[in-house]
């Protein structure tokens, strides 16, 4: 199962229930006809692929969590914890770069009130649906039975709401209830800490002041491990200011590039330090329009982009919910790969569906405010 075969395969199969969504649903023929119109579609099209990368991993794990009882990162399938790796790192790089490129739009001018508003409606109904899931399940595995008194529950519920700011406790004493997330939720309290910052961090937005910004920001992030991931912001920001003052877009757009940008992956698969300046580069290469032999503008890949933030934050309890069910007949720790591979294609079908499902209905109405 732990090798680059099994992980094209249920990649491409994955693309095809994308398209199957795509033929089924006006809903979302509509949204890839919007997304045909955007600037940056790779970028539309690369996330969906860097949610799936982070579904690999977690997937990989959770078998690891059904041997041992631990939900810790194992070396033991170092592909898909690249994967991850990849996927979070572009992540916070596409954070940074989109909002970068607003506040060169802006003149370094942000509306704070408008801006916090659609970070309110574009991150928060998801995440408290994402959170609802977690506490039914965590009720589920008690027989919906109390085993802690309710401003102790309260608490805890309180500290999941916190998007990852907060440790995260068992809840209704379910042992492991972060493993029913697959502890996805760290990520958000660096998105909100961006977000937060971008408002000061727009007052150095250009000449000089930009540059020494960013170097503050990456020695810092390299210089302190515990924070090394605001970097990452940094690199998306110096991407915005490279594409809106040099536009290479005619050399990037090649074969020859979408090439290269595979290379400098397997470049950062291959060493052990430097991986988050190799992933600049690719993202670098993306960000100006490379499409990678044509992937990332596909409609399937820019529908599982549109998707992405559900496919992120559902992963978990889809993931937890199928192999409990598989679990009852055959152990999941005892699978051998083909049958753990269809396992992995059964979640991440269902994922991609339900994802679908809660953009549509969960996530979709609350954008429509924010425009």
């Amino acid at each position: 199962m732990y090798n680059l075969i099994p992980y094209i395969t249920l990649s491409i199969w994955f693309i095809c229930v994308a398209w199957l969504l795509l033929k089924t649903s006006h809903f979302y023929k509509t949204q890839s006809n919007l997304h045909s119109q955007t600037k940056f579609e790779t970028i539309d099209g690369l996330r969906g692929f860097l949610a799936l990368g982070v579904f690999f991993h977690h997937a990989a794990i959770s078998q690891q969590y059904f041997r041992t009882g631990s939900w810790d990162i194992t070396e033991e399938y170092p592909l898909y914890h690249f994967a991850a790796s990849v996927g979070v790192s572009l992540f916070f790089m596409i954070t940074g770069f989109l909002f970068w490129t607003k506040v060169i739009a802006s003149n370094g001018q942000i509306n704070t009130t408008h801006f916090f508003k659609s970070r309110i409606n574009r991150l928060v109904p998801l995440y408290f649906f994402h959170v609802f899931i977690i506490i039914i399940l965590a009720f589920s595995v008690q027989d919906f039975q109390l085993f802690e008194q309710p401003i102790i529950l309260s608490k805890n519920i309180l500290s999941w709401l916190a998007f990852g700011i907060l440790k995260q406790p068992d809840i209704n004493q379910a042992l492991h209830t972060y493993a029913m997330d697959a502890g996805v939720i760290w990520t958000l309290a660096y998105e909100w800490a961006f977000y937060v910052a971008l408002p000061l961090l727009a007052c150095f937005w250009r000449g000089r002041s930009f540059f020494l910004m960013i170097v503050v920001i990456v020695s810092y992030g390299f210089l302190v491990p515990d924070v090394t991931n605001i970097k990452l912001f940094a690199y998306g920001m110096v991407a915005a200011y490279l594409v809106q003052n040099f536009s290479l877009q005619t050399i990037v757009m090649t074969r020859w590039c979408s090439l290269i940008a595979c290379l400098l992956l397997i470049l950062a698969y291959q060493v052990m330090h430097f991986k988050a300046e190799l992933f600049f580069l690719f993202f670098m290469l993306v960000v100006y329009g490379n499409p990678l032999f044509g992937i990332l503008t596909s409609t399937p890949a820019k529908l599982l982009g549109t998707i992405s933030y559900s496919i992120y934050l559902l992963q978990g309890a889809v993931i937890y919910m199928v192999f409990h069910v598989i679990n009852r007949y055959s152990f999941i720790s005892e699978l051998q790969p083909p049958a753990f591979l269809l396992a992995t294609a059964l979640c991440g079908t269902l994922l991609i569906v339900i994802s679908a499902m809660t953009y549509r209905f969960v996530e979709a109405p609350f954008l429509v405010r924010s425009s």
